[in-house]
């Protein structure tokens, strides 16, 4: 949308209106896109650790005592495709588009080297990943008494959660792998792009949408899944099912909107966020608590404070930033990128 004044902004509101009849219009002005933030920077000023593991590679404990010598190569061979994606990206988009859960469509369209690299995908073993996934789960015992949820369990998992598979064992005769649509998805496309076998079993994978991944290791149907690391915690917390093999994304948040230095700089303004008590909101909300800044629930900003607007979607928060409804947008990769892109291409 070209900056053409107030009239532009009335129409577009006017349009939209007629669209969603039962939404209403402010009629603000459009936000200006014009820098994005590496959440990695701000984690990094409040804990001192380079990167936040936001999603593992799990394991059914089972399969890791019976196939160890499997689970081992289906990690290694993960680890040694490190890199894969972000220079075969349209061999990696088709892949997610091949393997997505019969009935839905990923999210995942279009990607580029630099949108890749900023997911900062990367196969850390369990056991060499252990400080910083320690340091990143420290973050949800925090939360819990602030919000009185059950995020992990109340505690860091012990130290038989971090796998270390051993060799030999059993050759599974299938594997049921499943894992949520997005960056995630994009670390296993390499393998999903590869007609190989792993240790001549036949791996099945599925990408489902994100809110859906939880179902399948709670209910047991996953051999192996990508899962948010919190979630990994919480379960083998709770029945020690599945244990962590791998880390493999390692903080792809990032805010977008109008010029950005320092948290400092979100005071006083309304910040966008996907869905109340998910990551990116706790992420956030940490990161603000060990900055000593204030900030509150609420649609409008708020002097002094940091007012945290939620939404449903990416697509939601895209549309709010057009709006001007908020200052800026706080999204995960590669859908940050996108939101980027497309309104900062607009503004010009």
């Amino acid at each position: 949308m070209k900056r053409t004044g107030k009239i532009a902004t009335i129409v577009m509101c006017l349009a939209l209106t007629a669209i969603l009849p039962f939404a209403a219009c402010d009629c603000y002005t459009p936000t200006l896109v014009t820098d994005r933030m590496d959440v990695q920077t701000l984690w990094r000023e409040v804990t001192g650790t380079a990167e936040y593991p936001q999603a593992c590679l799990v394991a059914k404990s089972e399969l890791l005592q019976t196939s160890g010598g499997f689970v081992k190569s289906f990690a290694a061979a993960l680890k040694e495709a490190d890199g894969w994606a972000e220079n075969n990206t349209a061999q990696a988009v088709e892949a997610i588009k091949n393997n997505m859960q019969s009935g839905t469509t990923s999210t995942v369209t279009s990607v580029t080297k630099e949108i890749v690299q900023r997911c900062h995908i990367k196969t850390v073993p369990a056991m060499e990943a252990k400080a910083a996934a320690e340091a990143y789960l420290n973050l949800f015992i925090d939360m819990e008494k602030e919000l009185s949820q059950d995020l992990i369990g109340g505690k860091l998992p012990d130290e038989d959660f971090y796998a270390q598979p051993a060799d030999g064992g059993e050759i599974p005769v299938s594997v049921k792998v499943f894992m949520p649509d997005g960056a995630t998805a994009l670390a296993l496309s390499p393998l999903m792009a590869s007609s190989e076998k792993i240790d001549g079993v036949d791996v099945k994978y599925t990408v489902v949408p994100s809110n859906q991944i939880a179902q399948k290791v709670t209910t047991g149907e996953a051999d192996i899944a990508v899962v948010p690391s919190n979630l990994a915690a919480k379960l083998y917390n709770k029945n020690g099912r599945y244990k962590l093999v791998a880390t493999l994304t390692h903080g792809n948040l990032y805010i977008v909107g109008g010029d950005m230095d320092g948290a400092q700089t979100f005071v006083g303004k309304t910040v966008g966020v996907i869905g109340e008590g998910q990551v990116p909101d706790l992420v956030f909300r940490y990161i603000l608590k060990r900055k000593e800044i204030s900030y509150e629930r609420s649609d409008t900003a708020i002097d002094g404070k940091v007012a945290l607007r939620y939404y449903a979607d990416g697509g939601a928060i895209i549309q709010a930033l057009k709006l001007g409804q908020i200052d800026f947008g706080l999204l995960a990769e590669p859908a940050a990128s996108m939101v980027y892109d497309k309104i900062h291409e607009e503004a010009k």
